[in-house]
């Protein structure tokens, strides 16, 4: 559910604030990981795992961690780490990694 706290779906990452998906795809979840999204090297598919997603959001990896910095739903705020807490919730529900899941709903249907 868009409006559901996302601690409902996580059991590996839990956020210590009331921030749901709606908040995180449109960037208002009052998160940050303090200096933007810059990116990373590609992973070698045996480190490509849910506990590199939950060290990317933690900070133990790449980026700082994400931050609660304002209050959710108040300010727009771009947050790279939103979007890795969004996987982390597909990841967990779905039980595949996001690529895979792009391959087979969105890639292989359309042929790209």
């Amino acid at each position: 559910d868009y409006n559901t706290n996302i601690n409902k779906y996580c059991k590996q990452y839990k956020c210590k604030e009331n921030i749901t998906l709606k908040h995180l795809l449109t960037h208002t979840s009052g998160t940050t990981d303090g200096n933007g999204y810059l990116g990373m090297e590609p992973q070698i598919p045996a480190k490509q795992n849910l506990q590199l997603n939950i060290d990317i959001i933690t900070g133990k990896s790449y980026s700082k961690p994400l931050n609660i910095t304002e209050k959710a739903g108040k300010k727009f705020n771009y947050s790279g780490a939103g979007f890795q807490v969004v996987q982390q919730v597909v990841e967990e529900i779905t039980g595949k990694r996001l690529y895979k899941l792009m391959e087979q709903f969105i890639f292989t249907p359309l042929k790209i």
